[in-house]
């Protein structure tokens, strides 16, 4: 990595933790898409808008459909809705798509945000 701070950012955050910065990178990646759709940048907005896929698709295969059940369920089903409309936003040019999606996806980060600050409830060992 080229940023030492990012690095040693990702290498010491939790599992939750993790998960909040992807959706912040996803939601950032969704607000350049729109700053460069809005400045007639096409070649940028698609890029943005791969990141954020990226990110959506990696947050989608570290479900876990055993131990989430419903949970990952419905967040799988989340997921595919913004990758749809993230792709629709490239495909169409349609600006409407990339609110669509950061509109999915912003309150699972507050939800996941809201988890990290809460303790952990471990089971007694004793």
């Amino acid at each position: 990595m080229a940023n030492p701070y990012l690095e040693t950012r990702i290498r010491t955050a939790s599992p939750i933790d993790l998960v909040v910065q992807m959706y912040d990178g996803a939601l950032r990646q969704i607000e350049l898409a729109r700053e460069h759709f809005e400045a007639g940048r096409v070649r940028e907005r698609a890029q943005a808008i791969s990141r954020a896929l990226a990110i959506v698709n990696e947050l989608r295969s570290s479900l876990d459909f055993e131990r989430g059940a419903e949970v990952a369920r419905n967040l799988e089903a989340l997921y595919v809705y913004a990758t749809d409309r993230l792709l629709e936003a490239n495909l169409r040019n349609e600006r409407a798509a990339l609110d669509a999606a950061a509109v999915a996806l912003a309150p699972l980060r507050e939800a996941w945000s809201e988890l990290a600050t809460r303790p952990l409830d471990l089971p007694d060992r004793t």
